[in-house]
């Protein structure tokens, strides 16, 4: 698409600011409150009912609400002291705490005036910010409350009345809450949380083959907890009954004197105990703080998952040593997925012969599931859970006469997963090398806007159809007026776009031309040059017709439309501005055709200042 007349857009966006200005701000002096308006604080709020004027009792009527009061960190720090000493606010987490501080507002009392009245109904909680109060209970004086200290907690749980009077003996200032707002604050913190605590579900690995209905009902159920570097999360030989996942912070496994492990943000732990209902095998320890840990109860995994835990933790062990071998992680999702299932799952005794001496180490890849697998004449650790064994001799083509050394023996009661290498190279689909090889294009290939929405079996026929062509600096690759029997995708270099000797665009890494001759069987409307040395994969019309999907179809149809419309800015109308960055402003626009577009405009001093000349697949002139 072409477009002129790019200052016009200045002009016309200033029109819609002038036709949306916002009224001008009311100074405080125009706002009159009722509740606040009486400086007598023994007046009350007056209205009329059968004829007669009776008195409303409003709470902290006699004090003025300072707005937009901002706290500092001395007066936060105070509120959640308050809060922390009093049994109604125990159940609330830090977060919580902190909403609620936020949401006080700042009442200012003079000397001798009420805060509210015993026998008459509550509505709010107080902490003193300063100055100093007295309790009345029956016309007597009873206590004093000062700086710092909470009163009146009762009313955010109901109306009841007050069981006392509070007077200021001097100026006083309050932050406060009211009943309303509290509980609003608690009802949008426990979405918030439940929210962040489902999304979090969604990156642990563990869980990634749950059910959303699943990760749903967890999320509800998650606890979160807290802990400071040195801190014990769990004790080796304590009974376990929760299940931990890392969301903050680095913890240390340990086993007697020794650590065994380090767990971070996504790991979990605590899970065996679980499974197996023993005590705990291992203490764990935050190191790296303070340490948020996601807890969830062995009730809740019952009833969520039944008697499936051990199965979801045993399948992402699996995952897990394949993602963390060298050569197995190169192998795409569904690869791995293929080999998960196709292990065969084998259970060992402590003592068990595991992996006899002389076997060859192509023969089979092993994975520990759990348990630990050791050297039968030194005791040494060989593989501990998590891990592979054999995968760095199975997917190499050399090495055939290696063999085990000595017997790989079980230390305990362990779970191994087997796969020979032949049934290894069905699950991946040939050999490894040619696999991995055909990988690594696919995943450039999945970098092709034109390609995204491929299969991984249509990307394998793709990548058997490319042809590589190199052409030198102002060669032309295909001229105006020729037929496109090709599609191209920039592999390397950049190719500059001609439209009747004038340069329109230039063509940069991983874009595509040529598409006109799949869709419409016509010649090329433009001249494409090679900018200095140019690297292309070249794919034939006639074998990437059958490739070509719905999708795909659209995207080439739509670019094919803008580049023939030939728009002056005049002709577009401008609905509204969609938004502004560092380069840019975006606007939503209607052609005479009906036709809505988002139009980024882009001046020329930034297209300079921040040399992003190659970032732009069009320059409006």
């Amino acid at each position: 698409m072409r477009i002129k007349g790019y200052k016009q857009l200045e002009n016309h966006e200033n029109e819609i600011a002038n036709l949306n200005r916002v009224p001008r701000k009311i100074k405080k002096s125009q706002i009159v409150d009722e509740n606040t308006s009486s400086k007598d604080p023994s007046k009350k709020k007056k209205s009329i009912m059968n004829g007669r004027e009776t008195s409303t009792y409003i709470e902290a009527a006699a004090g003025e609400i300072v707005p937009d009061a901002v706290k500092t960190p001395e007066d936060k720090q105070r509120i959640i002291q308050a809060l922390n000493n009093h049994f109604i606010f125990t159940s609330l987490t830090d977060e919580d705490k902190e909403m609620v501080a936020d949401a006080m507002q700042l009442y200012q009392f003079m000397p001798e005036t009420i805060v509210f009245m015993q026998g008459m109904p509550s509505k709010s909680y107080y902490v003193v910010r300063t100055g100093t109060l007295e309790v009345i209970v029956n016309g007597k004086r009873v206590n004093k409350i000062h700086p710092g200290e909470g009163f009146g907690e009762l009313a955010l749980l109901h109306d009841n009345p007050r069981s006392a009077t509070l007077k200021c003996i001097d100026f006083t200032s309050l932050w406060g809450v009211e009943r309303q707002t509290f509980r609003k604050v608690i009802e949008d913190m426990n979405t918030l949380i439940y929210e962040q605590n489902r999304e979090f579900l969604e990156k642990v690995t563990l869980l990634s083959s749950l059910t959303s209905p699943q990760k749903d009902s967890l999320a509800a159920n998650l606890v979160s907890y807290k802990y400071y570097s040195g801190q014990k999360i769990i004790t080796e030989g304590e009974t376990g009954n929760q299940l931990y996942i890392i969301k903050e912070g680095v913890v240390s496994v340990q086993k007697g004197t020794q650590e065994i492990a380090k767990l971070h943000a996504g790991s979990y732990f605590g899970e065996m105990a679980l499974l197996n209902n023993t005590p705990r095998s291992a203490t764990c320890v935050a190191i790296e703080g303070p340490v948020k840990c996601m807890c969830l109860s062995r009730e809740t995994l019952h009833k969520v998952l039944s008697n499936k835990l051990q199965d979801i933790i045993e399948k992402n062990t699996i995952m897990e040593a394949i993602n963390k071998s060298e050569s197995l992680s190169l192998l795409n999702k569904e690869q791995k997925e293929t080999i998960s299932k196709d292990i065969h799952e084998r259970n060992y005794k402590g003592g068990d012969v595991v992996i006899p001496l002389g076997s060859p180490c192509k023969s089979k890849i092993y994975i520990i599931i759990s348990g630990r697998l050791q050297y039968a004449k030194t005791s040494l650790s060989y593989a501990d859970k998590g891990t592979c064994v054999g995968d760095m001799y199975v997917t190499k083509s050399h090495g055939d006469d290696l063999k085990y050394e000595d017997d790989l023996i079980a230390a305990a009661d362990m779970k191994v997963g087997e796969i020979t290498k032949y049934q290894f190279e069905i699950s991946i689909g040939g050999k490894y090398e040619e696999v991995v090889k055909e990988n690594a294009a696919t995943n450039v290939l999945k970098k092709v806007y034109l390609f995204s929405t491929l299969e991984n079996t249509k990307m394998k026929d793709l990548f058997t159809m490319i042809r590589i062509e190199k052409f030198s600096d102002s060669e032309i690759i295909l001229r105006e007026g020729m037929p496109c029997n090709n599609v191209y995708v920039v592999k390397r270099g950049k190719v500059d776009v001609f439209k009747a000797g004038n340069l329109v665009k230039t063509i940069t890494k991983h874009n595509y031309f040529g598409e006109r001759g799949i869709l419409l069987n016509e010649n090329s409307i433009c001249t494409y040059v090679a900018n200095g040395n140019v690297t292309l994969w070249s794919i034939a019309n006639s074998e990437f017709t059958g490739l070509v999907n719905d999708k795909m179809t659209v995207s080439m149809n739509l670019r094919i439309k803008m580049e023939d419309e030939d728009v002056e800015l005049q002709n577009i109308l401008i609905l509204k501005r969609l938004g502004k960055g560092m380069f840019a402003k975006v606007y939503l626009v209607k052609t005479e055709k009906s036709d809505y577009y988002a139009l980024k405009a882009v001046s020329r001093r930034k297209i300079d200042k921040f040399a992003i000349n190659e970032q732009l697949i069009v320059i409006f002139m």
